[in-house]
């Protein structure tokens, strides 16, 4: 009996759920942020990649803590991001982030 077929169907709507929590996520984080609701945010992001598949934390991770520290960039808090505690992957997503924009956001 092969049940390769259903694996493949069960792997995609895995994927399309996970995809589906990640944008829900950013969406999130976005409305948050634009409300200046830093702290709150973070704390979705956190959630959010908690949440997700271990093979795609990293990828979540860096879009949401990205959307952190752009938005914190621009607004000029971004000292007050980096007080917040980040761990595992968004840490290593915050780390990486500073190191492509040097602590200040392209075109500030």
């Amino acid at each position: 009996h092969d049940s390769g077929g259903n694996e493949d169907v069960t792997v995609r709507e895995n994927t399309a759920a996970a995809d589906e929590a990640a944008a829900e996520a950013e969406l999130g984080v976005a409305v948050r942020l634009e409300c200046g609701l830093g702290t709150e945010a973070f704390l979705v992001a956190c959630a959010a990649v908690a949440a997700a598949p271990h093979v795609r934390r990293d990828a979540v991770a860096s879009a949401l803590v990205s959307r952190l520290a752009s938005h914190a960039a621009v607004v000029g808090v971004l000292g007050s991001v980096l007080e917040l505690p980040f761990e595992g992957e968004m840490e290593r997503a915050l780390v990486a982030w500073l190191g492509r924009h040097g602590g200040v956001h392209p075109g500030v």
